[in-house]
């Protein structure tokens, strides 16, 4: 395993212990909330895992991958290299507390990959791999990927925030 994803999923393990509550809480719905309401219009990310499942076991890696579309073709492009700066938004459901985790890997250069967006889906395959205790989790995703008309290379990053829906998460203890 390259060994930003080995740190990466290190981090996650740190920063998401059990806690106590038992329901998400409303600062993660209150920020998801504000977050959506940011989005540009008629455009739209959805997250869902590299595999489309949502039940895993404890130690078992969940990828994910970002699903992006447009209500008008060609009035949005999205990047699809490997970039940095992804913001996950993590709620385990025993926890009071939602966990901001920013994906610090990769570059855009001239390895730049733009896409332009229509109504069918553009999916991209992110670098974010999380390894989770046992527990349901909530979690969406904030991008800057996504900017209206051509991307510009050198210009990642300028264009608006994005939010994504919301993903469901279980994870199970082991079996072994």
């Amino acid at each position: 395993m390259p060994r930003f994803q080995l740190l990466l999923l290190l981090i996650l393990l740190a920063v998401v212990p059990p806690c106590c509550s038992g329901q998400r809480s409303q600062k993660f719905e209150d920020w998801h909330s504000r977050d959506l309401r940011g989005n540009p219009t008629g455009v739209m990310a959805n997250l869902q895992t590299r595999d489309k499942r949502s039940r895993y076991h404890a130690g078992e890696i969940v990828k994910l991958d970002l699903i992006f579309t447009s209500r008008s073709d060609d009035l949005y492009t999205v990047e699809t290299a490997d970039v940095s700066g992804d913001e996950v938004f993590l709620q385990r459901s025993s926890s009071r507390e939602p966990r901001r985790l920013i994906d610090r890997h990769g570059v855009v250069c001239c390895s730049s990959a733009p896409q332009t967006l229509s109504t069918s889906p553009t999916e991209i395959s992110t670098h974010i791999y999380l390894r989770l205790e046992p527990g349901d989790y909530s979690l969406f995703v904030k991008t800057k990927r996504v900017c209206r008309g051509k991307l510009i290379a050198g210009h990642y990053g300028e264009g608006p925030m994005l939010t994504s829906g919301v993903l469901q998460l279980t994870i199970v203890p082991d079996e072994n």
